[in-house]
């Protein structure tokens, strides 16, 4: 993904109600920056045991 909106979608997907809640799962972020518009990046999945990854790149100036 690349913008801070599939970043958020992607998120609750794998939240507490979310599609992929109960299943593991790997968000690959593409090089750039996230502006969030001032509302932070979170998941919570307070009953499942499967795993969240988050990987990806950064952009050096």
């Amino acid at each position: 993904m690349s913008t801070a909106d599939e970043l958020h979608a992607a998120l609750a997907q794998v939240s507490d109600g979310g599609d992929y809640v109960d299943e593991d799962t790997v968000i690959t972020l593409q090089p750039g920056v996230y502006l969030t518009g001032g509302t932070p990046f979170q998941s919570e999945a307070l009953t499942t045991t499967a795993s969240l990854e988050i990987s990806g790149s950064w952009i050096h100036d």
